[in-house]
């Protein structure tokens, strides 16, 4: 009952900080994806282009729904069954295993969503595609290879350290400072901070394969590769050529819209989350009430 009703809460707030936070992520996506010499300004600067902004908030929608129930339902369920007895909480480093885990565990669904998602935010063509035009297209590009809908899988062995540095981080600091209140819950405003550092913390330490990652998602394979012949690029290999073609300073662009999309939807996600977990439960627990009666 917990773990259903804390994946849930997660989700309901993971999907209401896509919505409004979605203008913003389409911004710093297309900023990842310049190049040094790029001319083209992200900013939109009429009508058409600030309702570009919105391409695929709904399908964005779907996928953070998605990815934060799993997440939830992962960390939760693995926590419980690490717990001893008597402990009421991991320890960091267990705490980090579990996160890096449960980022894995949603990844098979939600990272196809994610690849087109960041198709839609980042496509220079003036024709509008559907999600099903958009989704034919990428499907026609990789010859009918499903591992297209997964560009981007290798950078993530990384990045899973995100959401485990954040949600980590989030629940050490939440445990001691609620002892140091003798209190029970973060007030809105405290999950609120607490969530926007946590998240900060946590993409300082793997933003350069978040650019990358984008960069790899991003490319059709008419631009990506002009030979067939020729392998698609590492992420590694991305890497390395950044630095050499751009200097370091490339493997960060984009990172502060990274950092203020990424803190507020963390912030916005915890503070659903913390604020109505408990209603969820109880939404559930007068449900199986209902149901047995």
């Amino acid at each position: 009952m917990k773990t259903l009703a804390t994946a849930t809460s997660a989700a309901l707030g993971g999907c209401a900080a896509s919505v409004i936070l979605y203008p913003l992520d389409t911004l710093k996506t297309r900023m990842q994806n310049q190049s040094k010499d790029g001319n083209e300004s992200v900013i939109p600067k009429d009508v058409a282009g600030v309702l570009s902004l919105y391409k695929g908030v709904g399908y964005k929608a779907t996928q953070s729904t998605l990815s934060k129930f799993l997440y939830f339902y992962a960390y939760t369920n693995m926590t419980n069954m690490l717990l001893s007895k008597n402990a009421k909480s991991l320890s960091t480093f267990m705490n980090l295993i579990v996160g890096y885990l449960a980022e894995l565990f949603h990844l098979p669904l939600s990272l196809p969503l994610e690849v087109i998602i960041t198709r839609m935010q980042t496509s220079k063509n003036q024709t509008k595609q559907s999600f099903m035009q958009l989704l034919q297209t990428m499907w026609e590009e990789n010859e009918g290879k499903l591992s297209g809908f997964y560009k981007g899988f290798s950078a993530y062995f990384v990045l899973c350290l995100q959401p485990a540095i954040q949600f980590t981080a989030f629940e050490q600091v939440k445990i001691i400072y609620l002892k140091s209140k003798a209190a029970k819950s973060l007030s809105a405003l405290e999950a609120f901070i607490l969530g926007a550092a946590a998240r900060s913390l946590a993409t300082l330490v793997v933003f350069p394969y978040i650019r990358a990652k984008v960069l790899v998602q991003a490319e059709s394979k008419s631009v990506a590769t002009a030979d067939d012949s020729t392998p698609s690029e590492s992420i590694p290999q991305i890497l390395s050529r950044l630095v050499q073609e751009e200097g370091v300073g490339s493997l960060y662009r984009g990172l502060s819209p990274e950092l203020t999309k990424g803190a507020l939807s963390a912030a916005f996600m915890l503070m659903v989350k913390e604020k109505i977990e408990a209603y969820v439960t109880l939404a559930f627990m007068v449900s199986q009430m209902y149901m047995a009666s």
